[in-house]
């Protein structure tokens, strides 16, 4: 599921989270559950992102041409 879709958990006494387009769904676990796991996705993101850095993309062979569209995203580690 999406976290970023959704609008609202709610026990009642199951959790059910609401979508921003208005579909429900029941889950097993409970709210706190659902916000840690919310959380810990969202954390994950974070830490992945800085660990890498954009560099431009590489320069055609001619010095005064402009450079190639586009990025080239590369961990700090130096792999790709």
């Amino acid at each position: 599921m999406n976290p970023d879709l959704m609008e609202r958990i709610e026990a009642t006494p199951d959790t059910v989270v609401s979508l921003v387009d208005g579909t429900k769904h029941v889950v097993i676990e409970d709210v706190d559950q659902v916000v840690a796991l919310v959380r810990h996705f969202r954390a994950s993101v974070v830490a992945l992102a800085q660990h890498m850095e954009v560099q431009p993309a590489s320069v055609g062979p001619d010095p005064g041409s402009a450079p190639a569209p586009g990025l080239r995203l590369v961990t700090r580690s130096g792999g790709e």
